[in-house]
């Protein structure tokens, strides 16, 4: 008898799964967050994708220069200074001259980084006889593909 059951009951416990898997139901509903503003939410059938308002938002500076400031009149050499919060504290500056020709480029580092604010003070040189507008860019390179982040530019006028 046992011989008999067995088979059947393996045949009963194939159809019955076989039966949930094909159930109709939907599949219970996701939600995902694309980005800040957008929700999907998705079952079996539909995909619905919903605009939340737009709101402005600052994404905090992760390099801030106290002098010079904007619109200076500066002369060779003066002081690149300021804070930053940067991977490795590593950080880099570069004075072009309205022509688009490089003045100065330098790397330094910052007291503190990766996660902890630190300070920086750099001098920072240009050729005599340069003499308008420039600007002057300080960034750090990305660890990730070498590209530069966290930019910030500051307009000088070069005396």
């Amino acid at each position: 008898m046992t011989r008999v059951l067995r088979p059947l009951l393996s045949i009963a416990v194939v159809g019955v799964l076989v039966a949930a898997c094909s159930s109709t139901q939907p599949a219970p509903t996701t939600t995902t967050r694309a980005n800040p503003t957008t929700t999907t939410s998705t079952t079996a059938s539909t995909t619905t994708t919903t605009q939340a308002p737009v709101t402005t938002s600052t994404v905090p500076a992760m390099i801030k220069v106290d002098a010079p400031q904007a619109g200076a009149t500066v002369t060779s050499p003066f002081t690149l200074s300021g804070s930053a919060n940067v991977y490795e504290a590593a950080l880099n500056a570069e004075l072009t001259g309205a022509d688009g020709f490089v003045l100065d480029t330098t790397a330094f580092q910052a007291t503190s980084g990766t996660g902890t604010w630190g300070t920086y003070s750099t001098p920072i040189t240009f050729p005599a006889g340069h003499a308008g507008a420039a600007t002057l860019t300080v960034y750090s390179i990305s660890a990730k593909d070498g590209s530069r982040i966290n930019q910030v530019t500051v307009q000088l006028t070069l005396r």
